[in-house]
């Protein structure tokens, strides 16, 4: 008994060492970077004539081509400027001072008044 015991062992070692051995077909070799996945290209977005809201660069002589360049997201969480403009999301405000606009963030939400800004 103890000796069938010790073959099947051995057996069973070796075919371990065998199936680990030997590569299989789709099997990546070294280290894999589960944690950071490739990059996609980034989306920019254009505001469109179509759109509810006014262009933060229709609205004001500061930056107007910047900002239609400006690389932003399309998220919608509105912020409202110390211009009194609703701004879409903080990166439309962030792309408005990299632009050259004086503002910085006067509350989140949306302004009291009217005037709105996807850029």
């Amino acid at each position: 008994m103890t000796r069938i015991y010790v073959i099947l062992t051995i057996f069973a070692i070796s075919m371990t060492c065998l199936v680990t051995a030997l590569p299989a077909s789709g099997r990546v070799h070294g280290p894999q970077n589960t944690q950071n996945p490739p990059a996609r290209p980034r989306m920019t977005t254009v505001p469109t004539t179509s759109s509810s809201t006014t262009s933060a660069s229709q609205g004001s002589n500061t930056g107007g081509a910047c900002q239609d360049n400006c690389p932003t997201t399309p998220e919608y969480n509105p912020i409202c400027g110390t211009d009194g403009v609703v701004y879409s999301n903080p990166g439309k405000l962030s792309c408005a001072r990299r632009c050259g606009k004086s503002v910085e963030l006067s509350h989140y939400g949306p302004c009291p008044s009217t005037t709105t800004a996807s850029g």
